[in-house]
């Protein structure tokens, strides 16, 4: 839903004193831009983190919700999962309600130990291992692989998605939108260094990157969508 304003608004006096000092910066149009550009990051960084705290329950976070909303009615009946990179465990617990087994994996012991305090259930369960090597030990196949905010850490993410493929039937793929604001495709435009979502991350994909990186190994998206600052994908594995 949307919001309908009245014609005439209410003054926020800190941005119209922000607005009219702005006016008296003496530097060029481009060197303004990539002041107010960086200071734009920083506070959408901040709303976001003060946002991801308010939130108790993590499955009633927008995020979460329009995640389990996308998931939900494409996920097999009595489905088998592997949440790689599973972290503190949240999208692993969610998906315990409706699915039949989950495995949450990670390198990260003391998030690790956050998720079996709080996530573990009969059907949830959580691995402190390297995922490939996982696999490769077990040879077992699973409905469903998670790959929620791994790729955009990963030097090589085609290599890693080409390594883990064969024992899944889908894949879900969550990272960051770098298409969800133009002021990137601006700074790209005017050669001014890009803003990343996180300090950890080697990369971040446009649109068009991130379909030619699925499609380049053989995989279908079935789905797709654009959504609070996120790029989801569900992909069917040929």
């Amino acid at each position: 839903m949307g919001q309908k304003f009245a014609r005439k608004k209410r003054r926020n006096i800190i941005n119209s004193i922000i607005y009219k000092l702005s006016k008296f910066i003496w530097a060029s149009e481009k060197a303004k831009f990539e002041f107010f550009a960086n200071r734009e990051w920083i506070f959408n960084r901040l709303a976001l983190e003060s946002w991801m705290t308010m939130y108790a329950d993590k499955e009633q976070h927008p995020r979460r919700e329009s995640m389990h909303a996308f998931i939900c009615d494409k996920l097999p009946d009595k489905a088998s999962v592997l949440d790689i990179g599973c972290g503190f465990g949240e999208i692993s617990g969610m998906l315990g309600k409706i699915c039949k087994s989950v495995v949450g994996i990670d390198l990260d012991r003391n998030k690790l130990q956050h998720a079996l305090d709080h996530y573990s259930s009969k059907n949830v369960t959580f691995i402190c291992e390297d995922a490939l090597t996982f696999l490769e030990e077990n040879q077992q196949h699973y409905d469903v692989l998670i790959c929620s905010h791994i790729l955009e850490h990963l030097d090589d993410p085609s290599g890693m998605l080409r390594r883990f493929k064969d024992y899944f039937s889908y894949i879900y793929i969550e990272v960051p939108d770098f298409d969800n604001s133009h002021i990137n495709l601006v700074r790209q435009r005017l050669n001014i260094p890009l803003n990343y979502t996180d300090d950890d991350h080697v990369q971040e994909y446009d649109r068009n990157e991130m379909d030619m990186l699925i499609t380049s190994l053989n995989m279908n998206i079935a789905h797709v969508e654009f959504r609070y600052g996120v790029m989801r994908y569900w992909v069917k594995v040929d």
